[in-house]
């Protein structure tokens, strides 16, 4: 009966655990925010980690550390990418095909029934973005130490921007590019990166 009883108390306790992604750093120095009590340190709960990149679990929920409290949230599995995803070189010998898989392991960020974010497992690192209460926050690995923080309140100033070149070509309406159909067509679809993208 006594080893019974060890037995539930040990699941029921790595159960618990394992819906801790991430817990408290309370020895945290990093401040990431101008008003630092919107900086939180977290500690990396490994084996749960190794255990969602080993079996790319389609959903799972997790208690969050947030500013005020725990989050609960659950993760859902999406990929931005088709499962007949090809990569393909364009060379001065021709295209080539590149044996190349995404290795992101990407999942939606439900709160209260909603979207509000995603989060990231890409080379051996997570993080993530998420608009909370009309404020955004992300969670990033800085020198080895997880941190969330208000991005709004960030102490790095970001003066981004960006601007887009509109070209259009208009198409004379000959018989040949009058689409007498609704149906929904695909569109294969290629970006070009060069050095100074």
């Amino acid at each position: 009966m006594k080893k019974t009883l060890l037995f539930l108390l040990l699941f029921s306790t790595n159960t618990l655990l394992a819906e801790e992604l991430f817990t408290i750093n309370n020895s945290n120095t990093i401040v990431a925010t101008k008003d630092a009590t919107n900086t939180i340190g977290l500690l990396l709960n490994q084996t749960f980690y190794q255990d969602i990149i080993e079996n790319e679990f389609n959903n799972f929920s997790i208690k969050l550390p947030f500013i005020n409290g725990l989050l609960n949230i659950k993760l859902e599995k999406f990929s931005c990418v088709s499962k007949d995803f090809k990569c393909v070189s364009t060379t001065k010998q021709g295209d080539i095909e590149l044996d190349i898989k995404p290795t992101l392991l990407s999942y939606k960020i439900i709160y209260q029934s909603e979207s509000i974010g995603i989060m990231n497992f890409v080379n051996g690192k997570i993080n993530a973005s998420f608009k909370m209460n009309n404020k955004q926050y992300e969670i990033n690995d800085y020198k080895e130490n997880y941190i969330l923080f208000e991005a709004t309140n960030s102490i790095n100033s970001s003066n981004f921007s960006c601007e887009v070149q509109e070209h259009s070509t208009i198409l004379p309406q000959t018989p040949e590019h009058i689409v007498s159909s609704s149906t929904p067509v695909c569109v294969n679809l290629a970006i070009e990166i060069d050095e100074h993208t």
